[in-house]
């Protein structure tokens, strides 16, 4: 038994599905060019009054030197949370190029802002 999910192509030409469409590319993009992505360690950061009461996921993502955090802001206004890096170097933001974070000592606390109802992805350079 084949289930069809029929595919609203009018949408994909849209605003929404043209940000929908560049979101998928640029996340296909860094999954393809980031080994910690396809292998490696994975780590979810559970602290209540740091991230999920303020509607913020974080996880990261390790293979050998290569380290990502994952952060996800599922709320209506945006979030600054702590967050402390294992890894000493520079960090570079994936989905829009912001936010660039130089010479970070690891353990040291640094704060992150996620914009509402979107994400950012910090790699070690």
């Amino acid at each position: 038994m084949k289930l069809f999910r029929p595919l609203r192509w009018d949408y994909f030409y849209s605003y929404e599905g043209k940000n929908l469409v560049s979101l998928v590319r640029k996340l296909i993009h860094i999954r393809k060019n980031n080994i910690q992505f396809r292998k490696g360690e994975h780590y979810f950061y559970n602290h209540h009054d740091y991230y999920q009461s303020k509607q913020v996921i974080l996880f990261s993502r390790r293979y050998k030197d290569k380290f990502s955090c994952v952060a996800l802001n599922f709320g209506n206004v945006s979030q600054t949370v702590p967050f402390w890096f294992p890894i000493d170097g520079n960090y570079h933001e994936e989905l829009e190029g912001n936010d660039y974070l130089s010479d970070l000592r690891s353990k040291d606390k640094t704060m992150l802002t996620i914009p509402s109802n979107y994400g950012r992805i910090w790699t070690s350079e």
